[in-house]
């Protein structure tokens, strides 16, 4: 027997004040609805609950009975539904964050984190790294609740606010003769060997950081161990690579160069789902305009 969990918890009402003007005040619900309501669970049970006249009602002594049990199972409704409220409650206070292991250079990065937590100190941030995909996948599915990724493909039916976008820096052996030049250009890079991550973690990525130097002449070489491995490769062969704002690395070994035609560019972004109202979702995207805006202002005054 399916029977209908609201229905009871209505009876215990009726069944406490034995009135169904009572119990509908107190339901904030219409009295003929009410009544119709426990004729229904009555229908259901096969049996009669209550003894009704024109003047009072009463419990039938099956009623008296089932009363014990009903009572007991809307003590364990209300209980779930505390438990439930209390989750709902911690859950919006804490932000489950994905963020792309890409974007790990990126100074607005932090500077998101940092302004979410210093404007709402109440509100923990619960971080989980990942590709830019899967955490577009884990927010899609509802696993997180937001996300900082690297330009990817997949982004409809997702807001998306970009926080960052430069152009990468072609790092030069020192011995080259490119490094050597005030400026250069991609017509200089025909031919020159380039490391690379695969395409597969984030094709879109890829295209924009990487397809103009290919476009331009130079031969891309993936490695299968991403970007750890670029670095390590590029020194010991004496390679070119990509550099990032803000990295360092040994000026005896590369010198950093920007090229001055480049289209290829790097952006990083704050992700949510489309239309998510929820508070803390709120909260984060609040402090995701912050940082769009001032990277708006510093790219403006540069």
């Amino acid at each position: 027997m399916d029977l209908n969990l609201e229905r009871i918890i209505r009876f215990c009402v009726v069944a406490e004040e034995l009135s169904f003007t009572r119990a509908s005040q107190r339901l904030q619900v219409d009295q003929p609805w009410l009544s119709r309501q426990v004729q229904q669970l009555e229908g259901q049970l096969g049996f009669a609950l209550f003894e009704r006249t024109t003047r009072r009602i009463a419990l039938t002594p099956e009623g008296e009975i089932f009363l014990g049990a009903a009572r007991e199972l809307a003590g364990v409704a209300e209980q779930t539904r505390s438990v439930a409220q209390s989750l709902s409650q911690e859950r919006r206070q804490t932000l489950r964050l994905g963020v792309s292991r890409a974007t790990f250079w990126v100074s607005a990065r932090g500077q998101l984190i940092e302004t979410f937590r210093t404007r709402y100190p109440s509100t923990s941030v619960d971080a989980v790294g990942g590709l830019s995909p899967r955490i577009l996948l884990a927010l899609q599915r509802r696993k997180i609740d937001a996300g900082i990724i690297a330009i990817s493909d997949g982004v409809e039916g997702f807001d998306y606010l970009p926080i960052h976008r430069s152009r990468p820096r072609l790092m030069v052996p020192r011995e080259h003769p490119l490094a050597t030049k005030p400026q250069i250009r991609m017509a200089d890079l025909r031919d020159i060997e380039l490391l690379t991550p695969m395409r597969n973690g984030n094709p879109l990525a890829y295209d924009l950081e990487y397809r103009p130097f290919e476009e331009a002449g130079a031969r891309l070489r993936p490695l299968t161990d991403g970007r750890p491995a670029i670095y390590h490769f590029a020194t010991m062969e004496r390679l070119f690579m990509l550099g990032r704002e803000g990295e360092h690395h040994s000026s005896t070994t590369f010198v950093s160069r920007d090229v001055i035609d480049c289209a290829a560019f790097i952006e990083t972004a704050a992700v949510r789902n489309a239309n998510d109202d929820r508070e803390v979702v709120r909260k984060f995207w609040a402090a995701a305009k912050i940082i769009a805006d001032q990277q708006a202002i510093d790219k403006a005054a540069a």
